[in-house]
Order: C-alpha cells, then sequence, then structure tokens
C-alpha cells in the first residue's frame, strides 16, 4: 500500500486483495492515515479482489468520509467492478472510471 498525502487530499494505492487476510492491516493503515482529511482517494488499480469485509471496510470509510468530507475510487478493474455492481455498492460509492 502506498499513501499520498497531499494538504487535505489523502491518496491510496491499495494491493491485490481487500480480504480476511488484508483489511485488519489496510484499515488500521487507511484510518491511521486519514486523521481529518477532507477527500480520500483509493486507487483500485492493483486490485483483483474484494470479499464481504473489503465491502464492509468501504462501507464504513464511506459512512466516516460523508461525514468530514468525499470518498472516491480509482482504477476499478471489472472483477472487482462487477463485485461492487452485485452487490448494490456501486450505487453507494462514488467510482470515477
Amino acid at each position: 500500500m502506498q499513501i499520498d498525502n497531499d494538504n487535505d487530499k489523502l491518496t491510496i494505492l491499495l494491493d491485490d486483495r481487500l480480504d480476511v487476510n488484508t483489511v485488519p492491516e489496510t484499515g488500521a493503515k487507511i484510518n491511521q492515515a486519514l486523521g481529518d482529511t477532507k477527500y480520500l482517494v483509493l486507487d483500485f488499480r492493483n486490485v483483483d479482489y474484494v470479499s464481504s469485509m473489503g465491502l464492509r471496510m468501504l462501507l464504513e470509510l464511506q459512512k466516516k468520509m460523508k461525514e468530514q468530507g468525499r470518498m472516491e475510487l480509482t482504477n476499478v478493474g471489472d472483477d472487482v467492478m462487477n463485485v461492487l455492481t452485485m452487490t448494490g455498492f456501486a450505487g453507494i460509492l462514488n467510482i470515477i472510471k
């Protein structure tokens, strides 16, 4: 995971999977970096799999960012986009192509 903090914009390049093995550490690192950031960008270019635990993490981040700013997902691949669409998360999350 690569984190770039530029004033009020926090961009995080995620690693290849968001699942039961990676979400606890990934979520903790994101929350630690988040602080009072107004704009969170999660870059999915390297993510090829999202489990239900990954979806839960995204939902929690979305709720938190609604209170303090906004969150966007970028570079979402077809496989992950299919999961987001099938679960209804594509309608909840702000996904930028």
